[in-house]
């Protein structure tokens, strides 16, 4: 699912923050919420 958003949402940051806190990769996080890793 790709989001045509430009600002991350709510949702979007929290999920980045639990893989992070989950020591998911960078890749891993963008590819859950619909992101470039970049």
């Amino acid at each position: 699912m790709t989001k045509k958003q430009k600002h991350l949402t709510l949702e979007d940051r929290i999920d980045i923050q639990t893989g992070i806190t989950q020591q998911e990769t960078f890749r891993s996080i963008a590819e859950k919420i619909g992101k470039d890793p970049s």
